[in-house]
């Protein structure tokens, strides 16, 4: 009798579980954890980013840097005016354990509550209900804390990036005499990183100048792990100088708690890249050998809450999959497609034959559809074995099937998808959300 290994999976808040032929696996790949970090207490992580803001990398501290801008502005630290730009439902970043050591950081240079302003980047994302508000803020921030969604808003034309991509920034990040970025930092599929400068752009811009950015996500420099050389990341670094970032406050978690691993804070591009190197070291994976079957997680919630995100699983999933192979991606989407456009673009390409009767994604009734191409925005990718979804087939029966089907040698991936050798699943199971 073949022996089988139990795997699991995130999906929505809970796992998913499998039996799988322990000869046919070639491996589980997550991240690589420290072992005492399945179990940080709050206050420990709390402190770990109350300790990087007051050792932060390359620039002076949180209190020299309210002082500069008192003595330039001409006020008193207590008159200047704060915000904090912090992640929408869509990110897992734990908002509501950053606040806490920033907001007292910043009450102990002078700053009081009523001048800080929490701005939700929303960049093509739904907005937020007071409930979802106060989840994301913590209670006790919440209430001392004034918050927004970053759309709807005013926005104000303040420069042209080199690229030709126009700023059109929220006007109160504007008025704001002290901005800083909070933010998860993870493998981000065209912007090599999450987080940084991301935080205000796009998360504080107006659709058009996101829109204009993310055209770049077609060109081969922009995948999951490139910086430099990386013309869309580059695009919002440059964006995050003219508007003026004054600090960050990064994190990287623990994808499977998200308890605060370790924290990075300081200036927006040196904090953010010590965070990235270390994202290297938690959730990077060289990949021996590519696999038949490349089963994996979109990361569970929230980086399944929708198809558009969602489908950022496959761009890491994929370098660990042969060509003419076959990935399986498990997610919730409790919220359908995400976007209005995206739900078009699968009715346009999987909309099944009019006997079949079927329905498309995320309806129960609806079987396995089968379709060559996906569209995804701006890029295209095309699938030589066919890409066939469908939530509600059994796991079990999925894998069997994968198991004992051919898989064709034809390659139809693009070539500048397979360059970047870090992703967080290959072989045969992991988690592939970023």
């Amino acid at each position: 009798m073949s022996q089988s290994t139990l795997v699991s999976l995130r999906y929505d808040r809970r796992m998913l579980s499998v039996q799988l032929p322990t000869e046919n696996l070639l491996g589980v790949l997550d991240g690589n954890f420290p072992a005492e970090s399945l179990s940080l207490p709050q206050a420990q992580q709390l402190e770990e980013v109350a300790r990087s803001i007051r050792e932060p990398i390359g620039c002076g501290s949180l209190q020299e840097t309210v002082e500069a801008l008192a003595q330039k502005t001409g006020k008193a630290p207590r008159q200047l005016k704060v915000v904090v730009m912090a992640s929408d439902l869509t990110r897992p970043s734990p908002t509501y354990k950053i606040l806490p050591p920033l907001v007292q950081a910043l009450n102990d240079c002078g700053i009081v509550d009523e001048n800080i302003l929490v701005m939700f980047g929303l960049g093509s994302h739904r907005n937020h209900t007071p409930q979802e508000q106060q989840q994301l803020m913590g209670e006790e921030m919440y209430k001392r804390i004034r918050c927004v969604d970053s759309v709807p808003g005013d926005f104000v034309y303040l420069a042209t990036t080199s690229r030709g991509t126009p700023l059109n920034v929220n006007r109160l990040v504007l008025e704001a005499d002290l901005r800083i970025a909070t933010g998860n930092v993870d493998y981000h599929w065209f912007a090599g990183y999450s987080a940084g400068a991301k935080a205000f752009f796009p998360g504080a811009c107006r659709m058009d100048s996101v829109q204009q950015n993310h055209k770049m996500a077609v060109l081969p420099q922009c995948h999951s792990g490139a910086l430099e050389g990386n013309p869309l990341r580059e695009d919002m670094d440059e964006a995050g100088g003219l508007i003026g970032i004054h600090f960050i406050v990064n994190v990287v978690i623990n994808d499977l708690n998200q308890q605060i691993l370790r924290s990075f804070a300081g200036d927006y591009l040196a904090a953010h890249r010590a965070a990235c190197r270390f994202v290297d070291e938690v959730y990077g994976h060289p990949i021996p050998q590519l696999a038949d079957v490349v089963v994996a997680s979109s990361g569970g919630f929230p980086k399944d809450i929708n198809i558009d995100q969602m489908q950022k699983a496959l761009e890491n999933a994929f370098k660990g999959v042969k060509p003419g192979g076959t990935l399986l991606i498990t997610a919730a989407c409790p919220e359908g497609y995400g976007k209005p456009a995206i739900g078009e673009a699968f009715r346009k390409i999987f909309a099944p034959p009019a006997a079949a009767g079927g329905k498309y994604a995320g309806s129960r009734s609806g079987g396995w559809r089968q379709g060559r191409r996906i569209r995804q925005g701006f890029r295209q990718l095309s699938c030589g074995a066919g890409y066939r979804y469908g939530p509600r087939r059994g796991t079990k029966s999925v894998l069997g099937a994968l198991l004992s089907r051919q898989h064709p040698a034809e390659d139809r991936f693009p070539a500048h998808r397979r360059q970047n050798r870090l992703c967080n699943a290959s072989g045969l199971l992991g988690d592939a959300g970023s």
